[in-house]
């Protein structure tokens, strides 16, 4: 399934999950679709330049992060990555999770 974001109106769709869903756009009509990898997500960089590109299509201001909300963000998603195995299933499906976002489709909608 798509990961819909109501704060900005979006619907992100990870490309290169075989298991992922495309957007219900009937259930969630005028959203915007942001087709990203999973690397994109993972990656630090990735994740905080789709967010930027989601607040700014969105016409919504993002506030700049703080070290500290930086490093709790980082926290939080290495947690995720060991709670809920997602490099073990990324590896498992043959999905590339990088260091950085750099040759990705860099959120761009569709």
């Amino acid at each position: 399934m798509a990961v819909y974001v109501p704060r900005y109106h979006a619907a992100i769709e990870i490309i290169d999950d075989p298991l992922s869903q495309p957007a219900d756009l009937d259930a969630y009509p005028g959203y915007r679709v942001y087709r990203v990898t999973a690397a994109e997500l993972h990656d630090s960089v990735g994740f905080d330049l789709l967010e930027q590109r989601m607040a700014r299509d969105a016409g919504v201001e993002l506030p700049a992060l703080t070290p500290r909300e930086r490093a709790a963000r980082e926290a939080l998603t290495a947690f995720l990555d060991q709670a809920l195995g997602i490099e073990e299933y990324a590896h498992a499906m043959g999905i590339p999770l990088g260091s950085n976002a750099a040759g990705h489709t860099s959120g761009a909608p569709r």
